[in-house]
């Protein structure tokens, strides 16, 4: 698991706190694994079929604001957390259906080795989230963590309602936000600009290998096709571009900032060329623009330039996002809890006007509840 459905978990676990009326602990996190940073707290993990060795975050400012986020509820980091406890939870919740699927629960024991919390705490395990309350008044337990399984939370609508009452305090941390904003002001001139999240790279190509389940290779299929084609085929990469600046002629916008992988360099380039370099901004140039602003290398890892772009696509004023990414998840809940609701599906407008994949098509994007009710939508609540 990435650190992007780390950061969605944290994020249920706050309101989950915050709504017991407990405090939080913030988890040590990992950077990505894929993404070839010098680790400075090296920790051994393996993803699918491969090894890594990822390096923790232990900071919890590193991950989050902790100073807007106690204004909510008590914050502490893992560190803190663990001399609270004593190295222990006293209670672990597993809430919800498939937790005890094999791959769910050695990644739990990773984390535990990784938190230096001890393994084997006392379980108790609920059905629904809204049952915890009344088995945490028959004892009290100091500690406690939560695995989050399917179908353990409310409603989608019920959820965010909810988690309305936290989002403004939910924040990503300090600096993060600040050099967003004036990378806005003073590149992008403050103006109205679209950001646009194109997760879909070589890398993706994996998700169709035929060591994946047919279910996942069905539901990616059109996705690598398309990733092919970019990488060969003009015509795609013309509807690609031209389809964007339909978009922005409609909204009346001139700039645009990419937020893609670094192997995706090559559509990245034609891109710019025709977008122009005034209006066409990505990862380099913010990554440039950070690193002069405050020190060469402040930007120097994939955690907290992630953290970037993502504030940066939260601020856009029209947002493109990624299918199935957890990247785009994040953004997509922050901007619907705060009523930013200007945004769109990429796959479907840079494909519009081209020949649709076989069955079952593009996926749609939709507000991922893995944990919820299934009643999957794009609603904007």
């Amino acid at each position: 698991m990435g650190p992007n459905n780390l950061f969605r978990f944290f994020r249920q676990a706050t309101l989950t706190a915050f709504n017991l009326k407990r405090a939080i602990g913030v988890p040590v996190f990992h950077r990505h694994p894929r993404m070839g940073d010098v680790a400075e707290h090296p920790f051994a993990l393996p993803l699918y079929d491969e090894d890594y060795t990822v390096d923790l975050v232990w900071e919890a400012d590193d991950t989050i604001d902790s100073y807007m986020l106690a204004k909510k509820l008590p914050v502490y980091d893992q560190k803190q957390f663990n001399l609270n406890c004593n190295n222990k939870l006293d209670l672990l919740v597993k809430c919800g259906e498939r937790i005890e699927e094999t791959r769910h629960m050695t990644g739990i024991d990773y984390f535990f080795k990784a938190a230096e919390l001890e393994i084997n705490p006392t379980v108790l395990s609920i059905d629904s989230i809204s049952n915890l309350a009344f088995h945490l008044q028959q004892k009290f337990y100091p500690c406690i963590g939560i695995i989050y399984g399917r179908r353990c939370l409310p409603s989608q609508k019920r959820w965010m309602d909810s988690y309305k009452n936290i989002a403004e305090n939910y924040l990503r941390p300090a600096n993060i936000r600040f050099l967003v904003q004036k990378f806005i002001e003073r590149q992008l001139k403050n103006t109205r600009f679209i950001a646009v999240h194109w997760r879909f790279d070589s890398d993706w190509l994996d998700m169709c290998k035929e060591s994946r389940k047919r279910g996942a290779r069905d539901r990616n299929a059109g996705i690598c096709r398309l990733v092919m084609g970019l990488s060969y085929d003009k015509q795609i990469r013309d509807r690609f571009a031209n389809n964007i600046k339909k978009i922005m002629n409609a909204k009346n916008m001139q700039k645009i900032y990419l937020a893609s992988p670094p192997n995706n360099i090559d559509l990245i380039r034609e891109l710019k060329k025709s977008f122009g370099e005034d209006n066409f901004f990505y990862y380099d140039d913010l990554i440039s623009f950070v690193n002069h602003t405050m020190y060469p290398g402040y930007a120097g890892n994939n955690y907290f330039s992630s953290f970037l772009e993502q504030e940066l696509c939260f601020q856009s004023s029209f947002f493109l996002g990624a299918p199935l990414s957890s990247w785009t998840q994040s953004v997509l809940i922050e901007r619907l809890a705060v009523n930013k609701t200007d945004y769109d599906d990429v796959l479907r407008i840079v494909t519009e006007g081209g020949h649709d994949p076989p069955p079952p098509g593009y996926p749609p994007l939709i507000l991922q509840f893995p944990e919820g009710d299934f009643q999957f939508s794009v609603s904007k609540f």
